[in-house]
């Protein structure tokens, strides 16, 4: 009988214990929030271009290509339309802890794919979570790299964002906030991934460079912000190992480990004007070795041993500039303009592509657009705007200078022929 009736309290304590922690679980558990939109882009360009996700993100028109009879091959008119730039976000809130309020955050758009041939799948884009205290906020996961500058985005309709003007780049990173008054001080430590810097691996571009300097991309901004004025500066510290060894240029097949590195720096500034109808934003970057945020630049090597082959290395300096003004409420009328300068190298880099051991041929020059004197865009364009629904038309006109780098000057770009790239977008984005 005293067993039968243990037994008995032992199934009703369970119950009870398991009800409340069933309760506790509920409680704690975070809410979910779904949104995001779906969009459709149909868009005219008059030459071929260097973009990315089948003409989505539009950068700027691609050098002449000529044919036996002198031909440009690249002065193509093309067309086409895509709705893979959807987008479904997940929002999250928790319960406090550690004193703070928790939030989390994913998002996923439909432009994971290899091709045009290959069907469209969903990508990655965004995973964090955040705690946030009375002053302080701290973001663990992938989001926009901080040169980014939430708060300061061009407000356009193409999805290049001002891409190669404005930065263009999420990455994995542990950011702090802290709020001083009108002043926000804002510290990271940034981790490459799939937008990474370019260099010798077969792959071209790769996060192993950063990851073999054992040193994250360092970034530290001040941020203001009044009732209508957003502004500040920010500075971006970063460091890569482009090889592990070298192989000798002389035939003996010989390697050699090498951890030599490049040490690069951007610094930032940045405005924002708000009123109800009207915003003005513009920023301005100077930088060194910036490709992995979709801009020009890059670096060279600037001597090599005759022997070992090792390598030296120096980095390109470029200016992106860009503003953006746009008026209206339901009809909105936009204007974006961005300007670009390839400043040369630090150094003078070696004219040639000497071969090593194995017949290979080492490049001289890493990056991307680094033949390029100069860019510049104008964009006008007008959204009909009715909150959920917007129809939306632009203009956007991109002109690259190519040249060739002289190798006696920094490698600076002489000679130049500018290509002009016309695009008419058209765009409907229902957003949910």
């Amino acid at each position: 009988m005293k067993q039968f009736t243990f037994l008995i309290l032992s199934v009703i304590l369970f119950s009870i214990s398991n009800s409340l922690y069933a309760q506790e679980l509920k409680e704690n558990k975070p809410e979910v929030k779904l949104a995001g939109f779906v969009k459709y882009d149909a868009f005219y360009d008059s030459r071929i271009n260097v973009d990315a996700l089948e003409g989505l993100v539009n950068l700027y028109p691609q050098n002449k290509l000529s044919d036996s009879t002198g031909n440009d091959l690249n002065k193509k008119g093309t067309l086409n339309a895509l709705a893979i730039s959807s987008r479904l976000k997940t929002f999250l809130t928790g319960p406090d802890a550690l004193g703070a309020k928790t939030t989390g955050f994913i998002e996923f758009d439909f432009t994971g794919r290899p091709n045009a041939s290959a069907p469209a799948t969903l990508r990655f884009r965004e995973a964090w979570i955040k705690l946030s205290w009375t002053k302080t906020e701290l973001l663990l996961g992938r989001h926009w790299h901080p040169l980014f500058i939430d708060e300061v985005v061009p407000s356009i309709v193409s999805m290049n964002l001002g891409a190669p003007f404005q930065v263009f780049n999420r990455s994995a990173q542990i950011s702090v906030k802290r709020k001083l008054g009108d002043f926000k001080i804002f510290a990271s430590a940034i981790f490459q991934s799939d937008y990474s810097n370019a260099g010798p691996l077969t792959e071209v571009k790769s996060p192993n460079y950063m990851k073999w300097s054992l040193m994250p991309n360092m970034h530290i901004q001040l941020q203001y912000s009044k009732t209508h004025l957003f502004t500040g500066f920010a500075l971006d510290y970063k460091t890569i190992q482009p090889r592990l060894y070298t192989t000798a240029i002389i035939p003996t097949k010989r390697t050699y480990k090498t951890d030599e590195k490049l040490s690069t720096y951007a610094i930032e500034a940045f405005v924002k004007v708000n009123y109800p109808k009207f915003t003005f934003k513009c920023k301005s970057l100077y930088g060194q070795n910036l490709s992995e945020h979709l801009l020009t630049g890059g670096y060279a090597v600037k001597s090599i041993d005759s022997i070992s082959g090792r390598e030296t290395y120096t980095p390109s300096n470029n200016i992106y500039i860009w503003t953006n003004a746009i008026y209206g409420k339901k009809w909105k009328f936009g204007l974006f303009g961005g300007y670009s300068q390839n400043l040369g190298f630090n150094d003078n880099i070696i004219s040639y592509k000497p071969i090593d051991s194995n017949g290979k041929t080492i490049e001289n020059i890493y990056g991307t657009g680094n033949n390029i004197a100069f860019l510049y865009r104008i964009a006008p364009s007008v959204i009909y705007d009715l909150g959920f629904l917007q129809f939306s038309l632009e203009f956007e006109q991109t002109s690259a200078a190519y040249g060739k780098n002289d190798f006696n000057n920094k490698g600076k770009v002489i000679s130049t022929e500018t290509i002009v790239n016309n695009r008419l977008l058209f765009s409907v984005i229902y957003i949910f």
